[in-house]
């Protein structure tokens, strides 16, 4: 996903038809494309996380932060060589300068619930790819997304759903750039049942030998 500046002419032209959905498991989940500027509906939550580049991890990967914070939060990863643009916001590029592939990807537990950016072409970019994460119930899931245009767009859900990244593959694309975030949370993990059992188990074996030790110590005594 590579970002370059944007034009001033292209900031009034929401992105056309960003997002469509096909149903994958849960069927209750929802994803919509939502509008950064201009008229239409839904606009997106108001973002106050800038997505900002902390350097290359390879050839195909850019480690990437929460303002500037050092912590390395995400990355974006292709199949193509990656460069990062001079800008402080995340712009990414292809050293051949057109962009086919590019997922960006949450790490350490974190979530976000919408997410703009900008898609840059020589025209209409055009892109198939998915959106992945967990929805109210804490179940993961991946939506199918497609659609054409640039400007700012980004993606929300309707019913509580937590997004961990997306992958997009694109014709026309030439940069993803000024990627911003909202909702940003850390997720706790939840223990699984089985290690539900075995803390249990613990614990009363824990509880059983404090018990033996209460009733062993007046016999000690008296053999003193």
């Amino acid at each position: 996903m590579k970002k370059i500046g944007l034009k001033g002419a292209m900031l009034g032209v929401p992105m056309a038809s960003l997002v469509a959905l096909a149903t994958a498991t849960p069927a209750s989940a929802a994803v919509v494309q939502c509008y950064q500027v201009g008229p239409n509906d839904p606009a997106c939550a108001h973002t106050d996380i800038n997505v900002l580049m902390t350097g290359t991890g390879g050839p195909s990967l850019i480690n990437s932060n929460f303002n500037g914070s050092g912590a390395i939060t995400g990355t974006f990863t292709s199949d193509e060589t990656l460069i990062m643009g001079a800008s402080g916001q995340a712009v990414v590029e292809s050293t051949d300068g057109i962009l086919n592939t590019l997922t960006y990807s949450l790490l350490n537990g974190y979530t976000f619930s919408t997410a703009t950016f900008n898609l840059l072409g020589t025209g209409d970019v055009f892109f198939n790819g998915l959106v992945f994460g967990q929805d109210a119930g804490g179940n993961d899931f991946t939506r199918v997304i497609s659609g054409n245009g640039q400007n700012f767009g980004g993606i929300t859900g309707t019913e509580g759903e937590r997004f961990t990244g997306f992958q997009l593959s694109a014709t026309g694309l030439n940069s993803f750039e000024q990627l911003r975030l909202a909702g940003v949370q850390q997720v706790t993990a939840v223990p699984e049942p089985a290690t539900w059992a075995l803390m249990l188990l613990g614990f009363g074996a824990v509880g059983f030998s404090l018990r033996r030790g209460r009733h062993a110590a007046p016999h000690l005594s008296a053999m003193a």
